[in-house]
């Protein structure tokens, strides 16, 4: 049985979810029969993002970056020089324009055209892991990883500034409802509510 690294829906029938064994899986019926839309041999993916049923991202392994504008139907690669090297762990779009990826390194890519082009963006101090990435607008996110360490942008992701947490503990994923409301988990049942 292959390990599901993440997974997305845009409501409550229409859901995504990615695989370490290199697949995209698709439901349409809320989780009770899920399909391959993509087999990429032995890539890891890790990261799934949809905006809406249509346009979505999937990344993972050396960078591995792929998007679709049909639903899954077709997934196409993106490049993004700045993280060629790199494994990409999640991905988040506040639009079909503005995106944002994370992974080892560290590394911080984002795009204004909807993936066509990449920039990297500058990260002072930060864990050689970035796990997990959330904006509320397109100007405001948050990026964390090792060892509790949370990173928060004010102008779309070209710099990044470090904030305090209490932990020391790896968190894995954030989640905001707006910009002063937010959660990160990590290891050990570390669960961080921003305030």
């Amino acid at each position: 049985m292959d390990t599901i690294k993440s997974i997305h829906f845009v409501d409550a029938l229409t859901g995504w979810a990615v695989t370490l064994g290199g697949k995209i899986l698709h439901t349409a019926d809320g989780g009770n029969v899920w399909t391959d839309q993509a087999a990429l041999g032995t890539d890891n993916m890790f990261g799934v993002y949809f905006v809406d049923a249509l346009n979505g991202w999937a990344c993972g392994r050396y960078a591995t970056l792929l998007h679709t504008n049909d639903g899954g139907a077709t997934w196409n690669p993106q490049e993004a020089d700045a993280a060629r090297s790199e494994g990409l762990f999640a991905v988040f779009f506040y639009d079909t324009s503005n995106g944002w990826a994370v992974g080892s390194g560290p590394i911080i890519i984002y795009t204004s055209d909807g993936g066509n082009s990449w920039s990297s963006g500058r990260l002072h101090g930060g864990p050689s892991m970035l796990y997990s990435v959330y904006f509320t607008d397109a100007q405001t996110g948050w990026t964390l990883g090792q060892v509790g360490l949370i990173f928060h942008t004010s102008d779309g992701g070209a710099v990044w500034s470090k904030q305090t947490t209490e932990t020391t503990e790896d968190l894995y994923s954030i989640f905001l409802t707006d910009a002063d409301n937010g959660w990160a988990v990590g290891t050990n049942g570390v669960i961080l509510k921003k305030r």
